[in-house]
């Protein structure tokens, strides 16, 4: 049995490069997020203790961003994907029936690594309230894309097809979820 990349599965990758990882938008309302399980469960309360005095400070409210400024760090955060989008491109077109999975899952890595840090920033950086439910949709969104890419090594001449399918899908879904944030922040969507 060979273990070589098939023409089919390059073609899939390309397609993916072509479109922009970060072009992907999903619905919203498919999968809860982050924000939404913070909001169904129940709050807990402490009693106070009654040897400690009562503040009377108010929190300090967090700094707020304004749109622009929104889709700039947005922009700088997808900047460095959509280079190893790039270079991930070049890569894989140069892949060939003998190049092996393991081959293509290690050109993967520096794409990986990338849609890793992306996330880490959309869920740490601050969003308009507008935005934070989209923004932690695309970080969902992400995540079966990196798995997708981490399960290249596994792909052989019999499961390429499904593994096909199975990227061309979760690609669509971050394009989807990134235009819908790329919308939120003022930013047109990419094409």
């Amino acid at each position: 049995m060979r273990t070589g990349i098939s023409a089919g599965l390059v073609v899939a990758l390309l397609a993916f490069v072509a479109l922009g990882v970060l072009v992907l938008r999903e619905p919203t309302s498919e999968a809860p997020t982050v924000a939404a399980a913070a909001a169904t469960s129940s709050p807990t309360t402490h009693a106070p203790a009654t040897t400690a005095p009562t503040s009377t400070t108010k929190p300090t409210p967090a700094p707020t961003i304004t749109v622009k400024a929104a889709g700039q760090q947005y922009v700088n955060l997808v900047n460095p994907v959509n280079a190893a989008i790039s270079a991930f491109g070049t890569k894989a077109n140069g892949w060939s029936n003998s190049t092996t999975s393991a081959q293509a899952e290690a050109d993967a890595q520096p794409l990986i690594s990338a849609l890793q840090n992306l996330q880490n920033g959309l869920l740490h950086d601050q969003w308009p309230a507008a935005a934070g439910t989209d923004v932690k949709a695309v970080v969902q969104a992400i995540a079966p894309v990196i798995g997708d890419l981490e399960g290249l090594a596994t792909v052989n001449l019999l499961n390429a097809s499904s593994w096909q399918t199975t990227f061309e899908r979760d690609a669509t879904s971050t394009e989807t979820a990134a235009n819908i944030v790329r919308s939120d922040l003022g930013l047109p969507p990419e094409s």
